[in-house]
């Protein structure tokens, strides 16, 4: 009994594991998505942008402008779990996903089902077990980790490397 218990806790353990909880999260979040697109004919619009207090933070007023936008616009939020906390009291957010992995990521990247909004820039997205690629998105070529703050507020970089800037009129400069 004991060995068919280690091979259980070694399986939990190994890479196989791994990408099976990503393929089998990335396929359940796509069914729902699609079911909710097709179903209730919604715009889902989905927002990859996993880590850092600061920068998930400062990126939330863009959610309301999305809304704003078009209230037929259901908005997911790809995130890191340790970060779902800043989000699940947001009205405008419609579904948090809290990615296992960044292979989910970049799975819903390559589809064109939903509009994908990736705004990550700060390269700290991979996962070692998937060999993931590690994103950096730019503005320009000048663009970088030390000069980033020249480019504006962190909303504004944000949502400029989304390609989805924020009219002034929803209160926000751009």
């Amino acid at each position: 009994m004991t060995l068919f218990f280690n091979k259980i806790i070694n399986f939990k353990q190994s890479v196989k594991y791994h990408k099976l909880k990503t393929y089998w999260q990335y396929y359940t979040v796509f069914l729902q998505l699609s079911l909710i697109k097709n179903i209730s004919n919604k715009n889902v619009k989905i927002i990859i942008l996993t880590e850092h207090i600061g920068d998930v933070l400062a990126f939330t007023p863009f959610v309301e402008s999305l809304k704003n936008k078009d209230k037929n616009n259901y908005i997911c939020w790809v995130i890191n779990p340790n970060y779902v906390d800043l989000l699940k009291n947001n009205p405008y957010i419609n579904l948090i996903i809290p990615l296992i992995c960044d292979k989910v990521a970049e799975k819903l990247i390559e589809q064109t089902t939903f509009e994908i909004i990736d705004v990550r820039f700060n390269g700290n997205n991979y996962c070692e077990y998937c060999e993931t690629k590690k994103v950096f998105h730019k503005i320009d070529e000048n663009f970088n980790l030390e000069n980033y703050y020249n480019y504006g507020t962190l909303l504004e970089i944000f949502s400029t490397i989304g390609n989805n800037k924020i009219e002034k009129a929803n209160g926000f400069s751009t």
